[in-house]
């Protein structure tokens, strides 16, 4: 009959279209999102592990940052003029193949997954903003300090949410002076307690927003 019928494929888009005749213009029926297959090194990771936590010493090969929209905020954003609300989170990716997943909640929690189940799905209906190999001699352990530096908060802003994934992603690519490292320790130990902790010979500062607010 004339029909032509079409599948693009970009990425994790598939996108089908139908031109019923050639001088038609082309239109599109239906755009697809498919979940891309985990590479066979992260899923081979993943049976071994099985949500296994990584060795402290394990050092980071490469920090990417995603963002993507907040599923169960959205629907109430269909009707105001506001942009839909956004999700922002690290991914942490070890030599040995592990994969680190971090991010600010909307409740002002924290969270540290290793190996988590559905992370390849997830990065699939997410932006990559930025992606860049790690500092040299980065560990798992260097990232936890930083996460820890960041307290739990009661509630939190879009705003904060997105400063963590900032700030994740230049502590995994920027290397710490040691003195620095040792006052995220103290503040990591000192968590809640509003503590004060003084960095080499400078003068003392308040931690961790000060930190924050420098990185």
């Amino acid at each position: 009959d004339g029909c032509r019928y079409r599948i693009y494929r970009v990425g994790s888009l598939e996108v089908r279209t139908l031109q019923e005749h050639p001088s038609a213009q082309e239109a599109i029926g239906q755009v697809f999102l498919a979940a891309r297959a985990e590479a066979p090194a992260a899923a081979a990771v993943a049976r071994r592990s099985g949500g296994a936590p990584l060795g402290d010493g394990e050092e980071i090969a490469r920090v990417t940052k995603y963002v993507e929209h907040d599923s169960a905020r959205s629907a109430a954003c269909l009707d105001s003029t506001r942009p839909p609300p956004r999700r922002w989170y690290i991914v942490l990716e070890t030599m040995g193949g592990g994969q680190v997943l971090t991010e600010k909640l909307e409740g002002g929690e924290v969270t540290w997954q290793e190996n988590p189940l559905g992370l390849a799905k997830r990065n699939a209906s997410a932006k990559v903003m930025c992606s860049q190999d790690a500092a040299a001699g980065i560990t798992v352990k260097d990232m936890k300090v930083f996460k820890a530096s960041w307290f739990s908060d009661a509630s939190t802003t879009p705003s904060r949410r997105k400063r963590y994934a900032q700030g994740a992603f230049r502590r995994a690519t920027r290397k710490v002076d040691p003195a620095v490292q040792r006052g995220l320790q103290a503040a990591a130990k000192g968590r809640g307690k509003g503590m004060t902790a003084c960095i080499g010979n400078s003068a003392s500062i308040r931690l961790p927003s000060s930190l924050r607010r420098g990185w």
